[in-house]
């Protein structure tokens, strides 16, 4: 796609009116708080510390997950939340393990393949402009074994019905998106279709129905088979 384009979309997420200024940093009622540590905790027992974790869109629980014990990389639209968050990180004397990266986490190839143990986000999920590609890039860089936790607006939350939230689904799509790249769910939340929450594992890329079909894509990603693409499109031209 072409760039000025995708950042035209982007401008959604980044809450046109403010161009993307403002922070997320949110509600530190004590509720909240304990609300957010009840999903690190629940999150802990599935993954140990020292782990390396994936949080985008995650700015106070990013914080409470570096004080779990992980190593944590927070993925942020606009630069008051990328801002507040490391202020909030530096008085902590959290920095070395709390990473606030300024990214579009639709492109994740700045990672490594299989460098993430772990994913984590709390009401992320429905602001994805394109999810499967979203999810598929969490694919590539979450090691197989790896543990998710998704918790994600509801279609049945009133206050959830966002122009921002592009993708405000049902908790079976929300499964679904993932289960297409191969996730398997080993939890589900209480709230069904008001809160969706769901914790996955990254299974290896030779499981599931659509296994060929993602590995095939896997290697495109990489830059593989590129000439048999072209190869193809000569053809049809011919």
């Amino acid at each position: 796609m072409n760039h000025k384009l995708w950042e035209a979309y982007l401008a959604i997420g980044r809450k046109v009116e403010s161009g993307g200024r403002n922070d997320d940093w949110g509600n530190g009622s004590p509720a909240n708080v304990q609300m957010q540590q009840g999903f690190v905790d629940l999150f802990r027992q599935h993954l140990k510390p020292l782990a390396r974790v994936l949080a985008p869109g995650a700015m106070r629980e990013a914080v409470i997950l570096a004080q779990a014990g992980y190593e944590v990389w927070s993925l942020l639209l606009g630069p008051d939340n990328v801002a507040k968050l490391a202020e909030e990180a530096a008085k902590l004397r959290l920095s070395e393990r709390l990473h606030v990266l300024e990214q579009d986490a639709h492109d994740l190839t700045n990672f490594e393949e299989g460098f993430f143990d772990g994913y984590f986000t709390v009401q992320f999920h429905e602001h994805l402009i394109a999810p499967c590609v979203h999810i598929g890039e969490v694919f590539h860089v979450m090691r197989p074994g790896g543990v998710l936790f998704v918790d994600a607006c509801g279609t049945t939350n009133d206050a959830c019905k966002m122009i921002w939230h592009t993708n405000l689904v049902p908790e079976r799509t929300v499964l679904e998106q993932w289960q297409f790249w191969g996730f398997k769910e080993i939890w589900r939340g209480p709230y069904g279709d008001d809160r969706p929450q769901f914790i996955l594992e990254r299974r290896p890329a030779d499981e599931g129905k659509n296994a060929g079909y993602l590995q095939w894509i896997s290697r495109l990603r990489r830059g593989e088979e590129i000439s048999y693409l072209y190869h193809c499109a000569a053809c049809k031209r011919g």
